[in-house]
């Protein structure tokens, strides 16, 4: 969880809570799970986020998770309420 959370904070977001596999972020547009493979993160994109924000801060994601040795990749669609 600790680089994850290096990973939020360089990129200015922060997460809410922390359950089991899942990260929920203080915003809604997207939720991050671990992957069994330690260094590889899931992101499951909420249906109801704006996509042209979603994906500037996917790409930002991406290249911090790098720095970092991990790998952030695309998960599935989500709704989140």
């Amino acid at each position: 969880m600790g680089a994850v959370k290096e990973v939020l904070e360089s990129t200015g977001m922060d997460f809410s809570y922390a359950y089991e596999d899942l990260v929920f972020l203080d915003h809604n547009a997207f939720l991050l799970q671990f992957a069994e493979k330690e260094s590889e993160v899931l992101i499951h994109v909420n249906v109801d986020a704006k996509q042209d924000a979603l994906a500037l801060d996917i790409a930002l994601l991406q290249e911090r998770a790098s720095e970092q040795n991990l790998v952030f990749l695309q998960g599935t669609t989500v709704q989140i309420v």
